[in-house]
């Protein structure tokens, strides 16, 4: 290899550098947007979805553990199992969701779950909200838990591919 050789690289490897410093924080950016036009697109469906309210019957509610390995060691994850039988027209429906978009979840907070749970006894009555379009899809809890963060994350990325895009120039 001569010294031009070696020269070439560096001057493709400094035009390639150019390139990553545009492109990671477009990439973050539009991933931000992302994020939040899926927040408010699920928002938007949620508010002009037409829900019928009926009195559901809690069938089971428990709390269930699990571990999580990850890069941090391993974590004791509690997840809430709630499940509800409704009838509509004389016919009867199962339903395990607790949130709408959000069937199931879990975090390592026990007492997060468990105050859940202890909402949701066994044999309580409670109120369910229930698609008018497909009386299989039920929910009981209006707002999704967390639903927040996605928007939060979406404008975070927005944020931080700025500050990225601005110290790169």
């Amino acid at each position: 290899m001569t010294t031009n050789d070696f020269i070439d690289f560096f001057k493709l490897f400094d035009r390639l550098t150019g390139y990553v410093q545009i492109a990671v924080p477009f990439i973050l950016c539009l991933v931000g947007v992302g994020l939040i036009f899926l927040n408010r697109y699920n928002a938007f469906k949620l508010k002009h979805r037409k829900n019928i309210r009926v009195s559901a019957k809690i069938t089971k509610s428990e709390l269930s553990e699990h571990l999580s390995h990850g890069n941090n060691g391993t974590t004791m994850m509690y997840c809430p199992t709630i499940e509800y039988t409704y009838k509509i027209n004389d016919n009867e429906y199962h339903s395990n969701c607790i949130a709408h978009l959000t069937c199931s979840f879990s975090t390592n907070n026990k007492q997060q779950i468990q105050s859940l749970v202890n909402q949701y006894p066994v044999e309580k009555v409670v109120t369910a909200l229930v698609n008018s379009d497909d009386f299989n899809d039920a929910y009981l809890i209006e707002k999704s838990p967390g639903e927040w963060i996605v928007l939060a994350v979406g404008i975070f990325l927005i944020v931080a591919s700025t500050i990225i895009y601005g110290l790169s120039r």
